[in-house]
């Protein structure tokens, strides 16, 4: 079973983000950077953009989270699914709270520009920041990075989140700065995520790196 490693290859593709993106918001207005990217859709990329946006529901996390409890190991499992829940709570907080006047662009341009949206999909008005899919995405990308030392890997994992943040913003669901605040959140919550287990559980607990399933068939480690 590969143990847990630290994903460099992931959080430099993050880091990239995080630089290219920290440039971009300062260089750009956000009403001019959004309009661009509504520009820039096509028949297939609004077909696709539905379906990379779902990887950021909280469905996904979940899913994902079991699955890794019962056929990888319980640490695993906890991992993703402790981080989705936290960047959940933390985002839902700001949304509600600090930021509930954030609008988000269909409310923003109103009457005054005529964005480009994807048939079908239901848009929303009002909390717009942060962008809870980035947050959620960019976390379980790297927690599964960790289990990874292919570094090829770990790019095409932390492009996978950075993808899902965009298609938040190509759906005109969030504006980029909050898919940027997102990320970098949801990077966060899963760096604190992995320093609390680390720091309370460590790895003496054998069968916390043991599948559930295989467990619970032979009702003890396989260490004994």
């Amino acid at each position: 079973m590969v143990k847990p490693t630290v994903p460099r290859a992931y959080l430099f593709t993050i880091g990239l983000f995080v630089a290219v993106g920290a440039v971009v918001l300062l260089l750009t207005d956000k009403r001019a950077l959004h309009i661009t990217i509504n520009g820039l859709w096509t028949p297939s990329l609004d077909a696709l953009a539905p379906w990379v946006t779902t990887l950021g529901d909280g469905l996904v996390p979940t899913v994902v989270s079991l699955g890794l409890l019962l056929f990888h190991s319980p640490r695993f499992g906890l991992l993703a699914g402790v981080s989705a829940l936290l960047n959940l709570a933390a985002t839902q907080l700001l949304k509600h709270t600090l930021f509930a006047d954030a609008v988000r662009p269909l409310v923003f341009f109103g009457n005054s520009y005529s964005l480009h949206f994807v048939p079908g999909v239901q848009m929303y008005s009002y909390n717009g920041f942060p962008s809870g899919h980035a947050a959620t995405a960019v976390a379980l990308c790297f927690i599964l990075a960790m289990y990874t030392r292919r570094q090829w890997l770990q790019v095409l994992l932390a492009i996978l989140g950075l993808l899902v943040a965009f298609s938040r913003v190509y759906l005109s669901q969030h504006f980029f700065g909050d898919v940027y605040a997102g990320g970098i959140m949801g990077l966060i919550l899963a760096l604190a995520t992995v320093f609390a287990f680390e720091k309370w559980i460590g790895h003496d607990v054998l069968w916390m790196d043991r599948p559930l399933l295989r467990f619970a068939r032979t009702g003890k480690s396989t260490d004994h």
